[in-house]
């Protein structure tokens, strides 16, 4: 995402924020898919591969149980 996208993005959705709870929740739901994004281009870069996300008991993506 360029400057540009970051702005749009967030003009869209301060348009929802309407109390400090909202705002709270928000900023909470940016730090954990920022933290997430983090360590998982961490992980690829450990690991040298990227490795799936499975948030099912069957990954379609790696087609196995998890």
């Amino acid at each position: 995402m360029n400057k540009k996208d970051i702005e749009a993005f967030a003009k869209e959705a301060a348009k929802s924020i309407k109390t400090p709870e909202d705002l709270n929740q928000f900023s909470q739901m940016l730090k954990k898919i920022t933290v997430e994004a983090a360590l998982n281009a961490e992980m690829d870069d450990h690991l040298g591969y990227s490795v799936p996300n499975c948030y099912y008991s069957y990954c379609y993506c790696c087609a196995s149980m998890v």
